[in-house]
């Protein structure tokens, strides 16, 4: 009573007493709750307010019930922490013998709405599917120096052996720029997106083209209501559009720099598309897609997708990557032979292909017995395509001149 009173004149005592009950202390040792425990401890008039753990080994999900609209109903009483709405702090330590928390599951600590202090230990190797979905507070979270991961401007990150942000885990909620940006997010080494990355965030714009990541995988900007721009990069191939990557979402303006002609999206990718209507969003339904802007580099691949989609296709005007690949003679093996540059040339620095030539010119060869001197590289416009070069070493007869003198430096012949 009196800490919901006057707690500024509770006394020591009264106030270790309470914060017995409000703190919950998870000794070491202890690996595994019962699911739903500390649900049952966050209900309520004294509702648990944080808890602290040491050995907690899998912070289990809730058990969920996903509805047709693509949403989810979550279980209540289920999982280590799901549902516990009057959470405000979890703080998962590494114990004093090095053991510590491993894997935190998908959708975690979902219906966690007032969390907002997280700390997870440095000992977790394996996050889950957007394991903050729900939890609209959640910032930043403290992973104490974890070489598996780490939070950045909102953005959990997982990092490889030396230390770089090679994947992007989830982007939280509690996000509070409205934007994403490779250079100022410092996205260079980012190469995958994890399912539901950005699922519920309340970003309006996404630039992803400092990454190279190949897939917009499932859910990945789902029920993104305030999203409108989208920047994708060249490097998306094969699936690049996965089930549902966009369902609820707000987006109206793509653009997508890959010209890659494997690239495909699923029959599910683009469905469920909404659009900002008043002060609220709306189905946008199919017939309307051509409300849509879709940048794409025309006859490519990705301008397929927008056409099967019935957006409103617009010219790519940024820069297009391509694969290249040389046809020389082998000397060693006495063949021609093919290969590609081992790294793709911007269409804006086309002089790169010159440091990409697998010999130089000059070079000499030995074709069935006659010599011959590479002249030049020259692009073989038969066999390139919208996203891939092919160049051929082209060669030209060597004329060797062979003098003969006498004994006094007189000419007696000279053959060609």
């Amino acid at each position: 009573t009196a800490y919901k009173t006057d707690s500024n004149n509770m006394t020591p005592n009264q106030k270790a007493v309470v914060n017995a009950v409000l703190d919950l202390v998870i000794p070491e040792g202890v690996q595994s709750v019962k699911p739903g425990l500390i649900w049952e401890k966050s209900q309520g008039t004294d509702p648990t307010k944080t808890v602290t753990a040491y050995s907690l080994v899998t912070i289990e999900a809730g058990e969920e019930q996903e509805n047709a609209d693509g949403t989810i109903t979550l279980k209540e009483g289920t999982g280590t922490f799901a549902g516990c709405k009057n959470l405000v702090g979890i703080t998962l330590n590494q114990a004093s013998d090095g053991s510590g928390t491993k894997t935190i599951e998908k959708h975690a600590f979902m219906g966690c709405d007032n969390l907002t202090d997280v700390t997870l230990s440095p000992t977790i190797e394996n996050i889950g599917v957007c394991p903050f979905y729900g939890c609209g507070k959640v910032s930043s979270v403290n992973f104490q120096n974890s070489p598996y991961f780490d939070c950045s401007k909102s953005i959990i990150y997982g990092l490889d052996g030396e230390g770089k942000k090679v994947k992007i885990v989830e982007c939280l909620q509690g996000r509070s720029m409205g934007y994403v940006d490779g250079e100022e997010d410092d996205l260079s080494n980012v190469a995958e997106i994890a399912e539901e990355a950005f699922r519920g965030t309340n970003v309006s714009s996404v630039d992803l083209t400092a990454t190279s990541i190949k897939t917009v995988p499932v859910r990945a900007f789902a029920e993104t209501t305030n999203l409108s721009r989208i920047y994708l990069p060249h490097t998306l191939t094969q699936q690049a559009f996965q089930d549902y990557a966009f369902q609820g979402s707000t987006v109206e303006y793509f653009d997508v720099a890959s010209s890659d002609s494997s690239m495909r999206a699923t029959p599910n990718a683009f469905i469920g598309l909404m659009k900002k209507e008043g002060a609220g969003v709306v189905p946008r339904p199919e017939s309307a897609n051509s409300e849509v802007q879709w940048y794409s580099v025309p006859g490519s691949q990705a301008e397929a997708i927008g056409t099967a989609w019935g957006f409103n296709l617009k010219e790519h005007v940024g820069i297009t990557y391509f694969d290249v690949t040389f046809t020389y003679w082998d000397n060693e093996t006495q063949a021609y032979i093919s290969t590609d540059a081992p790294e793709k040339i911007p269409s804006n620095e086309m002089s790169k292909v010159e440091e990409q030539y697998p010999v130089p010119i000059g070079t000499v060869v030995e074709i069935e017995g006659n010599k011959y001197r590479l002249t030049e590289w020259k692009e073989n416009k038969d066999a390139s395509k919208l996203d891939h070069l092919y160049y051929d070493a082209v060669y030209k007869v060597l004329r060797w001149v062979v003098t003969s003198q006498n004994y006094n430096g007189a000419l007696i012949s000279t053959v060609e």
